[in-house]
């Protein structure tokens, strides 16, 4: 139980003063072009302990005239020489974060104090210190930070002096000019804290009084040894001590490349989506498309994510993300979607898009899908257009309750989950979604039964009927080597695509510790940031491998100057494109699994590129001699060059060309030539001129 003392010493607050200066010196200002100015600090809020030891924060603030990014860290040089502190392997400890909230990244190092003591730039006074760098254009980035420093202690009072005036410590004091004296908790935390700790072992005599902890802030030029003796000889002092310093966190050690078993994103000859090709083209990566996911909670702060916070999550002031699942779920279906395109952990499929969370549980409780699809369809970006466009995908990672008997059910009691489409609120939000041109793509749910069980009925109809489809295109699990629908997963005729239910490996992890990396990290909160799973699955697994398909579809339309396909033409084109289904569950339909190279194939828009060359050279500003004319044409990752045309002067007739021919007669030719591709993308007819001799 906490034992909060009575202190009558009287005080002056100090004054936090301090910060960064955005210009030089009179006699340091420079009109060099090659230098810029920059908004520098030095120290938490301009101070540094100077009666302690450890690290002390520099950071380059970012803005209009400097983008923090393309500052070099290692070129950092703070005042006389002083080098920022690095990591055991050599690299400096840096990091790009908005530390002053202003909407820009600012470049945070750390300097040893110790260092910046020998050099002299810190002393017991108030000064500037200048801080100068490299940036990326190759000019020079400068600023000096007005340091000022303290001399900071930590001191705890007796069990002895509970409730006295302290008379004794405030004359002990009273040879110092105390600046400031205030408590670790104050009054409503010490509180807290009692209540916490009643009827457990804190609450014993014995425990530690954390009331008791106090810190006191003197002048940076006070004798420190002398205070701390001093303070030490009054018997209602327990502790006295300096105040500690800062030090790096422990490192971490570097993340392997998973990406190599991303193999639901490889070829279709290893049972993949072909992510790997479409992410190739910039056309194809998912620019101009918004990926909602309907998610209970996700992180991200994932190293292998990094998403805007709280940008990412759209449900406002009326729809929360609810934490009893945890987080990792959401974590893993955004990697697949979505992870960075580095050199570590995974990659998504689509990159480039932007991706954004809703939680369908209410801000004043209660779990509501519907209305939280009915949110997300009325929800407006700041110019007051609809924040979903058409194109734009909505992935529903949830499931229903049982339905079906139990009887129907071959695990136990209340497992057999039904599509989320089988709530009407859900079925109507999610049409009207998609006749406003959004793609829904909905996980079938883990539920081993099919969308024709008898239990599925309304007003005597299958709810699941084609006629009563909301447009949403069905997903269902299957496996990840034979495409077999895998046991747990819904089927039926409903089902459209199907994706890896198994054994997917992605940012996150599937239950409450990590089962791949760290591989000792469990659910310590310190390795939150750096978990990979390689099982991760289920139909929410194969949802944004499907939804990875639909999008490299839709933004290869937008760049190409299309307009949008419908959820179910799209889904059309990936059926008659994609893998089948493995022969064995045919019965129990999940549809085939998406071939995007396939896809995209079958839409290519590219136009053919047809070379023409004379005697094996490109045509040149000169004279020939019965040169030999060959014609190469290529269609990149198209359909594939279906012919090639050409025809010579006047003559009406185009030839197909076959093979080199030449040209013999004198005087002045001119060849046209063109291709086309199978999907009958024809190139601009195309000429050269030349002079036979």
């Amino acid at each position: 139980m906490t034992r909060r003392l009575t202190a009558t010493i009287g005080l002056g607050a100090l004054a936090l003063t301090g910060g960064a200066l955005t210009m030089l010196p009179a006699q340091a200002a420079q009109s060099d072009p090659a230098q810029r100015q920059a908004d520098v600090s030095i120290g938490d809020q301009g101070q540094v302990n100077i009666a302690g030891t450890g690290l002390v924060p520099v950071v380059i603030h970012g803005g209009d005239s400097i983008d923090a990014a393309t500052v070099d860290p290692t070129s950092i040089v703070v005042g006389d020489g002083v080098e920022p502190v690095r990591t055991s392997t050599g690299g400096v400890i840096a990091n790009l974060v908005d530390m002053d909230g202003d909407g820009s990244q600012d470049l945070v190092v750390h300097v040893d104090q110790a260092n910046l003591r020998g050099t002299g730039d810190l002393t017991s006074d108030v000064a500037p210190i200048q801080v100068t760098a490299d940036a990326a254009d190759g000019t020079t980035v400068q600023g000096v930070a007005s340091v000022r420093p303290e001399a900071v202690l930590e001191v705890k009072f007796t069990e002895a002096s509970q409730g006295q005036s302290l008379a004794a410590a405030e004359d002990a004091l009273a040879g110092y000019d105390v600046r400031q004296l205030s408590p670790f908790l104050n009054a409503a935390a010490s509180r807290r804290l009692d209540a916490n700790t009643v009827g457990t072992a804190a609450d014993a005599a014995s425990a530690p009084d954390l009331a008791s902890w106090y810190t006191l802030t003197l002048p940076a030029d006070t004798d420190v040894t002398e205070a701390l003796t001093s303070l030490r000889a009054l018997p209602e002092i327990d502790y006295a001590g300096r105040a500690p310093g800062m030090a790096p966190p422990p490192e971490q050690p570097a993340t392997p490349d998973f990406r190599g078993l991303q193999r639901y994103f490889r070829t279709a000859a290893e049972n993949g989506i072909d992510a790997d090709f479409s992410r190739a083209d910039l056309r194809t990566r998912g620019e101009g498309i918004k990926i909602v996911d309907l998610e209970y909670d996700w992180n991200e702060h994932h190293e292998d994510l990094q998403l805007p916070d709280p940008g990412t999550d759209v449900g406002g002031d009326a729809f929360d993300k609810y934490k009893g699942f945890n987080d990792q779920h959401g974590t893993a279906v955004f990697g697949i979607l979505g992870a960075l395109d580095n050199d570590f952990g995974v990659t998504g499929g689509v990159p480039d898009a932007e991706l954004y969370g809703i939680s369908p549980t209410r801000s004043t409780g209660g779990y509501a899908p519907g209305p939280a699809l009915a949110y997300l369809a009325a929800l407006q970006d700041e110019s007051g257009a609809s924040f979903l466009q058409p194109g734009d995908a909505v992935l529903l990672e949830q499931q229903g309750g049982q339905v079906i008997p139990n009887a129907d059910c071959p695990v136990r009691a209340g497992t057999c989950y039904s599509p989320l489409e089988w709530n009407v609120a859900v079925h109507d939000a999610v049409s009207l979604l998609t006749s406003m041109g959004v793609t829904v793509i909905a996980t079938g749910g883990n539920g081993y039964n099919s969308t024709e069980n008898p239990a599925y009925t309304r007003d005597g109809l299958l709810w699941f009927r084609p006629e009563n489809s909301s447009g949403s295109i069905f997903e269902g699990a299957g496996d990840a080597d034979t495409r077999e629908k895998l046991g747990f997963s819904n089927y039926g005729s409903r089902f459209d695509l199907q994706g890896w239910g198994n054994r997917i490996t992605s940012t996150g992890h599937g239950g409450t510790s990590t089962n791949f990396w760290p591989t000792t990290g469990g659910g310590d909160p310190a390795t939150l940031n750096y978990r990979y799973t390689g099982s991760f699955g289920g139909t929410s697994g194969g949802g944004p491998i499907v939804t990875t398909a639909v999008v490299a579809i839709q933004s290869y339309r937008l760049a190409t100057g299309q307009k949008p396909w419908s959820a179910q033409r799209i889904a059309d084109l990936l059926k008659e494109t994609g893998q089948p289904q493995g022969p064995n569950s045919l019965a129990q339909h999940i549809g085939p699994l998406p071939n995007i190279r396939g896809a995209l194939i079958e839409i290519e828009v590219d136009r053919p590129i047809t070379t023409l060359r004379l005697d094996g050279q490109a045509p040149a500003d000169r004279s020939y001699s019965d040169p030999v004319v060959s014609l190469e044409a290529t269609d990149g990752w198209g359909s594939g060059v279906k012919r090639t045309m050409y025809r010579i002067d006047d003559i009406p007739r185009w030839f197909l060309y076959n093979e080199p021919f030449q040209v013999t007669s004198a005087g002045e030719h001119t060849i046209q030539y063109r291709s086309n591709d199978f999907n009958d993308n024809t190139e601009r007819t195309l000429s050269v001129t030349f002079v036979n001799e």
